[in-house]
């Protein structure tokens, strides 16, 4: 698959899988859940960041089919809590080969690795400019491999009018995959459900849930593409809202700021193409970046969020300059060094990926976590402490099992260093980085 994008896959196997050289058992596995043999000849995976659902659907050359749904994680409540629901079901040979060939054809090979939709026009507002629009909260990925056909297209934004039964404006053949594995989806059975657990749950056990008016808690840069922000509102439903994107405390002057977004559903959301209307190919490595969003009629309520850009740039940029891209001792002790994934041996639990830190500062290190951010929240712990502390200079590496995660090497996720110095200060930072495939791979 060398050129092309590689989409990795995580399987949570019920029942006793190999970790490293022992081996572990999931609580409460159910007995009656037999993961088919194999690797999936077809997969689809559905996310839905607004309403906080993501959905894997595989299906095997036995005909097995293996439907994985996580709901609820948007803004929970005691009554509809954070569940992982699995489904399974069985389809017939010549179902099978039928799906085969569609992802077979000089349409879906001919196709590009992505597409997004351009978007509906927005309602006029008064007093406001009259080019937005607006796009559908979902991104889908659509995967082959069976013989020498191996690809994944995915999909962002398009809508659906009849509740997700079909997505009509996608590009030929995805809306017509969609639907076949859909009705696949529709004939499974439910054989258990689990609770999704927080790593934050007993922290926040004896703490009142308080939500801001606006908050900005995800960012998504897809390479070469666009770039996405989104987060909660307890503003009334329709309320419009206005955004900035800052670099090292400076306004980016190509960041579309006239154009209002809405709250929608508790939620809102925009997305900004890259290379378009003055908008760069890439944001640049070494900036410290802030993305702040306010309503409209009143910029005292805001939210934001900081990040940073680690390793090289997404995609290459003529107006890209060289930038000093070392943490420094006062704001940011230690630098990621690499993100690498998956590793070997390939582990049916999920990718196996390593983390390297480096203490880039004049203090020793005594406590370090590094959380990944995919479709849920990932802690690296590094096995450090006032006894066996990361010296100035030191790097350390640790690798995790991402049970049920996957992701791709052409988006930027979010990792947040937590970390403590000998001398009792302590620091806490995010940055974007690319899960970069092993050596020679």
């Amino acid at each position: 698959m060398t050129g092309r994008t590689k989409l990795y896959i995580g399987l949570l196997i019920l029942g006793l899988v190999m970790v490293g050289g022992g081996s572990w058992g999931l609580l409460n596995s159910p007995s009656k859940i037999e993961i088919p043999e194999g690797t999936p000849v077809i997969a689809m995976e559905l996310d839905f960041v607004m309403r906080g659902e993501f959905d894997k659907m595989y299906l095997y050359d036995d005909g097995g089919v293996l439907y994985v749904k996580e709901k609820n994680l948007r803004m929970p409540t005691p009554e509809y809590p954070p569940t992982r629901v699995w489904s399974q079901g069985q389809i017939q040979t010549e179902e099978l080969n039928g799906l085969i060939r569609l992802f077979q054809t000089a349409e879906f090979a001919g196709m590009d690795d992505y597409y997004q939709y351009s978007g509906s026009p927005m309602e006029p507002i008064p007093g406001a400019p009259t080019d937005g629009f607006t796009m559908g909260d979902g991104s889908f990925k659509f995967s082959i491999n069976y013989g020498d056909s191996q690809k994944t297209v995915a999909a962002l934004g398009y809508r659906t009018p009849d509740k997700g039964l079909t997505y009509p404006d996608m590009p030929y053949p995805l809306h017509e995959i969609y639907k076949k594995l859909k009705q696949v989806i529709d004939n499974t059975k439910e054989v258990y459900s689990e609770p999704i657990q927080s790593s934050t749950d007993e922290e926040s056990d004896n703490e009142p849930e308080t939500v801001a008016n606006i908050s900005a808690n995800r960012v998504h840069i897809e390479k070469g593409e666009y770039i996405l922000f989104s987060g909660h509102s307890q503003l009334p439903e329709g309320t419009y809202l206005q955004t900035q994107l800052y670099a090292d405390d400076e306004p980016e002057e190509w960041w579309p700021g006239e154009r209002y977004i809405e709250v929608e559903n508790g939620s809102w959301q925009i997305t900004v193409r890259l290379g378009e209307n003055g908008v760069p190919d890439a944001l640049l490595v070494g900036p410290g970046y802030f993305f702040k969003v306010w309503e409209k009629d009143d910029p005292s309520v805001w939210g934001g969020i900081p990040f940073d850009l680690v390793g090289p740039p997404a995609r290459g940029s003529e107006n890209e300059t060289e930038n000093d891209n070392s943490a420094t001792s006062v704001q940011e002790p230690v630098e990621i060094v690499s993100v690498v994934g998956p590793l070997e041996p390939i582990n049916p639990g999920g990718p196996v990926v390593e983390i390297t830190l480096k203490n880039v500062a004049a203090e020793p290190v005594i406590s370090l976590t590094a959380s990944l951010e995919l479709s849920k929240a990932f802690d690296f712990t590094f096995d450090i402490s006032d006894a066996y502390p990361l010296l100035p200079g030191q790097t350390r590496s640790v690798r995790k099992t991402l049970i049920t995660g996957g992701f791709s090497d052409s988006v930027s996720y979010p990792i947040t260093i937590a970390l403590k110095l000998r001398d009792g200060e302590e620091f806490i930072y995010t940055k974007l980085v690319l899960i970069e495939p092993p050596p020679g791979k």
